[in-house]
């Protein structure tokens, strides 16, 4: 009888003894498996993050620095995005650099506004030509029928005029050689005019000083 209550002691001891291992391994599994979970997430507010898809104010902030940081560094490099700042103030001299910039030609559109106008919002030729472009209300029409003298002085307005008269410029004379001398005088001097110059190409004074501006851009 002895014997049967020492076997049957040992035997529980044994059977709570593995109980104790198994709580313990179990225990162990759930904190490897919650430093994992932890360790996962992490990683995936990191990928949200890196993505732009987790709505916070640091992602939104740098999203937008992004966007805006080209604009910038443009205007930040170049004397005449910088007096045009100075004169219409920061965001809508960053609307016609933007514009210029993703323009078809953009180092040539800088060097026409400098040509034109130097830069400055309210220069008028003799010419009566206006803004930034120096855009003659005859000209504008074709692009706008409705503009108005006045309007030409705006300066956006002015720029959106501007580089489509020159990029249809650019178009027409696509098979031409050396275009864009041909493509320069034309918004300098009208179609007409440049033909009548009988010249090809027709390098005049106004597209070689242009054309010499873009080379140093």
């Amino acid at each position: 009888m002895k014997l049967k209550n020492i076997f049957r002691l040992n035997t529980a001891e044994s059977a709570n003894s593995m109980k104790a291992k198994k709580v313990e391994t179990a225990g162990v599994w759930a904190k490897l498996l919650a430093s994992h979970i932890v360790a996962l997430t992490v990683v995936a507010v990191l990928l949200l993050v890196g993505n732009g898809n987790v709505p916070s104010s640091a992602a939104e902030a740098s999203h937008a620095e992004i966007f805006v940081n080209p604009w910038q560094q443009a205007l930040d490099s170049y004397w005449g995005y910088q007096k045009l700042e100075k004169q219409i103030g920061h965001d809508q001299t960053l609307k016609i650099v933007e514009l210029v910039e993703t323009s078809g030609h953009p180092e040539m559109i800088k060097a026409i506004i400098e040509v034109e106008s130097a830069w400055r919002v309210n220069a008028r030729s003799h010419k009566d030509a206006r803004g930034l472009m120096q855009i003659r209300h005859i000209a504008a029409r074709e692009v706008d029928p409705y503009v108005t003298n006045d309007e030409l002085y705006e300066p956006l307005r002015n720029v959106v005029m501007g580089i489509e008269i020159f990029e249809k410029h650019m178009e027409y004379y696509l098979g031409f050689d050396d275009p864009e001398h041909w493509a320069l005088t034309s918004y300098n001097r009208g179609r007409r005019g440049t033909f009548a110059l009988k010249m090809d190409p027709p390098s005049t004074r106004y597209s070689r000083k242009v054309l010499d501006l873009t080379d140093r851009m």
